[in-house]
């Protein structure tokens, strides 16, 4: 059983090196490979200073560079701390400011804007990005390329299920973020249930529509790392064009869909989901809003085989509670139960 969220990518490294671990636009990456290059980046970190429990900025568009830095960030036993790379500088900086962020992973485009706003703001930083960083940076700001001159020798720490894995960052009712702090055991709580109880397979592809800096992004990203199941990058950016995201369900059988309710009544409204075979998938999550009846009729016309589950929860405890749809009344003002807690 693993202990921490990395010892799941090392047993799927192991069981199932050659699975396709992460689908994205450009490329497709192995779980050997995920690993091999997330341990690099782990020991690059821990030679750059990083120490176990250190918070981490990781401000990367969705892709595979991000998933790696997900991983290698945890190798090094700090905790990473999604930044949203779209997000205003005053609401980046705040981030840095509440976990008193002395090292970032992004890329090379965002060193001169968002690193030299925090170095600002918060102190000297440590940024390592996945391709040569610029030069010339100013005195309070260190850049190191991620596989570049990496010590071979560094060893990476052990880690405690009780140590921190990530820190998401919520609005709430002020607008402000607040992090909320969840640790190895934290998650795999959830993970291991939402694992077991959904039945996932290493024959499974689950989209990953959410961004990293979102709670759902756990469920797609280790619920699928457990079970050497690969994962398929919706670009954040399909959000607004409702018929790529029903496209990317055909062209890269994904076989379990988990989004916010809004992701999929645009996809019914507007993504000509009659177009597409849609049979390969299985299992549909939704939540952080209320389905309305009318959209709960098209899922599921047009997606005859998935289970329909609606989710409910926060942030400390990914979800919390459970509603399968059984049957949908009639009646166009029934609300959805929030249902049951999931097991544990």
């Amino acid at each position: 059983m693993a202990h921490t969220l990395p010892d799941l990518l090392a047993r799927a490294a192991q069981q199932f090196p050659c699975n396709v671990a992460v689908v994205s636009q450009e490329s497709e990456i192995d779980y050997a490979k995920l690993h091999e290059r997330s341990h690099a980046l782990a020991q690059n970190l821990v030679a750059g200073g990083v120490k176990p429990g250190d918070p981490v900025g990781l401000s990367i568009p969705k892709s595979t560079d991000a998933i790696i830095a997900v991983y290698g960030i945890m190798m090094a036993g700090a905790c990473y701390v999604p930044i949203d790379p779209l997000a205003p500088p005053e609401r980046a900086v705040r981030i840095a400011q509440n976990v008193e962020l002395k090292s970032l992973v992004t890329t090379d485009k965002q060193i001169r804007t968002l690193a030299c706003e925090i170095a600002a703001t918060c102190g000297p930083i440590s940024v390592y990005t996945p391709t040569e960083p610029p030069e010339e940076l100013g005195f309070d700001i260190v850049a190191r390329h991620w596989y570049k001159n990496r010590t071979q020798t560094v060893g990476l720490p052990d880690i405690e299920q009780s140590q921190l894995a990530y820190v998401l960052h919520t609005s709430g009712s002020t607008g402000l973020p607040k992090g909320v702090a969840i640790s190895h055991g934290n998650a795999l709580a959830f993970v291991d249930m939402a694992a077991e109880f959904f039945e996932i397979n290493a024959n499974d592809r689950l989209c990953s529509q959410a961004p990293l800096h979102f709670d759902l992004s756990v469920f797609d990203l280790y619920v699928a790392c457990r079970q050497g199941a690969g994962i398929v990058l919706i670009p954040e950016f399909h959000s607004a064009f409702p018929k790529k995201m029903v496209e990317a369900i055909e062209r890269y059988e994904i076989t379990v869909w988990n989004s916010v309710v809004s992701a999929l009544t645009l996809m019914m409204e507007r993504g000509d989901p009659a177009s597409r075979q849609l049979d390969r998938v299985r299992l549909i999550v939704f939540s952080g809003e209320l389905m309305p009846v009318k959209y709960l009729r098209q899922l599921r016309q047009h997606f005859s085989n998935a289970d329909l589950i609606n989710g409910y929860g926060q942030t400390e405890a990914n979800t919390s509670t459970y509603f399968r749809i059984e049957s949908i009344p009639d009646d166009n003002n029934w609300r959805i139960p929030i249902g049951r807690p999931f097991p544990g």
